[in-house]
């Protein structure tokens, strides 16, 4: 199973014909704890009921995260973590003020390099933040997110394991 936490950090915003691109290399941000803890939201009947939805693109993603979990809320709120995330940018960010795309996952149940959770789209939100708290096979085969800038070229954000981190632009490319 493949879990993927995407937050919505917002900068500024997206301008027509602004082509700025951007992103991280991998960081720990969970530690073993955390990450745990977060993939046993996606098995919790009382957090699914409230944030489970199905979408003829998407089988299963989990919405409005951080409203129905205290420890994702009390990072949602947290001062210190838009600080931190604001440093490793170097510029101020802000959560959004919108909760619902503040924070939610995506699963995919099935394993496979023709199973994927979205095809190719645009985030809503300037800055993505994405999360890899899935358990990780010993050779791992897809998964990434791969970012497509608007001349074609593709570049693959591999996560090497379970509790790393990258922020990317997400309304500026494409995204799969």
């Amino acid at each position: 199973m493949s879990i993927f936490v995407q937050t919505g950090l917002i900068q500024y915003f997206c301008l027509k014909g602004d082509t700025r691109f951007g992103y991280t290399e991998p960081f720990r941000l969970l530690d073993d704890e955390a990450t745990q803890y977060i993939r046993g939201l996606t098995s919790n009947d009382e957090y699914l009921r409230k944030t489970r939805y199905t979408t003829s693109f998407s089988p299963f993603v989990l919405r409005n995260c951080a409203m129905n979990d205290p420890f994702l809320n009390d990072i949602y709120k947290s001062v210190e973590a838009e600080k931190y995330f604001s440093d490793i940018v170097g510029e101020d960010l802000r959560w959004l003020s919108n909760s619902w795309d503040a924070a939610h996952m995506n699963v995919q149940e099935k394993v496979g390099l023709d199973t994927k959770i979205f095809d190719w789209h645009m985030d809503s939100q300037p800055l993505t933040l994405v999360i890899n708290v899935s358990e990780m096979p010993e050779h791992v085969e897809g998964g990434s997110t791969i970012l497509r800038k608007q001349d074609g070229s593709e570049i693959e954000l591999k996560q090497p394991a379970p509790g790393f981190a990258t922020i990317f632009r997400g309304s500026g490319l494409y995204v799969n």
